[in-house]
């Protein structure tokens, strides 16, 4: 697991992009002390995201803010069995897709 972060900071201008990577890791561990398909461990997949944000001072206390999120559309999901090629069943895929946010922030 690691996150890497790029960030610019400079008034009236924030700018971050991230990075996050999560190997396969077991999630629950199966029934019966094995890996097979049936009662065997469930694992997530290996992910990786890229999310950004940007943010502008425009006036004051007022800014616009921009956010994108999953922004290489990666795809989560779970497996039971073992990591290796051919020793995986999939039993579960996630598509959250694309997530953009945009919004004015007022301060007081």
């Amino acid at each position: 697991m690691y996150n890497v972060a790029l960030l610019y900071d400079y008034s009236p201008v924030t700018f971050r992009i991230t990075g996050q990577y999560t190997s396969a890791s077991i999630y629950s561990y199966g029934s019966d002390g094995t890996s097979n398909p049936s009662s065997g461990d469930t694992w997530n997949y290996a992910h990786w995201q890229v999310d950004a944000g940007l943010t502008w001072l425009v006036y004051g206390n007022t800014a616009l803010q921009v956010q994108a999120l999953n922004i290489n559309n990666a795809v989560f999901g779970f497996f039971t069995g073992l990591s290796g090629p051919g020793q995986s069943y999939n039993i579960q895929r996630e598509y959250y897709g694309r997530t953009f946010f945009f919004g004015v922030r007022q301060g007081f």
